[in-house]
């Protein structure tokens, strides 16, 4: 996918989530993404999300 618009949508307002999520989006709510918009995203997501955790295994 490399175009994608969520016109008068809620997560429209959530493009660095958009942006850290579907990486190969060209094209954003009818706006070419940049170089810049790719880093801010980037950073944002090493901000706002958390890794999964999984528990050690347990040893019997």
């Amino acid at each position: 996918m490399e175009f994608l618009a969520f016109y008068k949508n809620l997560i429209s307002k959530r493009r660095h989530y958009v942006l850290c999520t579907l990486p190969r989006i060209t094209t954003l709510d009818f706006s070419g993404v940049t170089k810049v918009d790719c880093t801010t995203a980037e950073v944002w997501k090493h901000m706002n999300i958390k890794p999964l955790r999984f528990p050690a295994p347990q040893q019997s």
